[in-house]
């Protein structure tokens, strides 16, 4: 297999992970584990807007929902 032909593949079951339940159910749970370790550093070392950015992640419309039916009834994600 060429690079651009694993790398097309690797991103394809990438997004199927995603689509899952538990692709989502992970991806919520690293994303509430770096944002409560990053919390943990004072002063000018803190990433502030990386703790921002994570909680809009978490907060926004990506499917990060653990119903599993949330996104296809709102007709999204049937590509996966």
């Amino acid at each position: 297999m060429t690079n651009e032909l694993e790398r097309n593949l690797s991103s394809t079951q990438a997004l199927k992970f995603l689509g899952s339940l538990r692709g989502r159910m992970i991806l919520g749970q690293a994303l509430g584990i770096a944002i409560a370790e990053l919390e943990k550093i004072e002063g000018a070392h803190r990433q502030v807007s990386n703790i921002a950015d994570m909680r809009d992640l978490l907060e926004s419309d990506l499917p990060i929902n653990l119903r599993d039916d949330y996104y296809e009834k709102r007709g999204e994600l049937k590509c996966l």
